[in-house]
């Protein structure tokens, strides 16, 4: 994650999302939906360090809804 995009790693592949591509950040209890228009992508809160979360927040500020 940077504050061009972020990268998420899975068992099927690795998927890089530009912050302009994402249109909202649902905040849920134990994780994020990060949606686009290509579809959403869940980002567990337990892969993120404190620091990690902390940057996230930053970047996904004006895209997030909590719930």
């Amino acid at each position: 994650m940077d504050e061009h995009a972020i990268k998420r790693a899975s068992k099927i592949g690795e998927l890089e999302t530009l912050w302009d591509e994402i249109e909202v950040v649902i905040e849920l209890k134990d994780s994020y939906v990060i949606k686009t228009n290509r579809g959403s992508m869940p980002l567990p809160k337990r892969v993120l360090s404190e620091n990690n979360q902390y940057l996230f927040k930053g970047y996904a500020h004006n895209k997030l809804i909590r719930t």
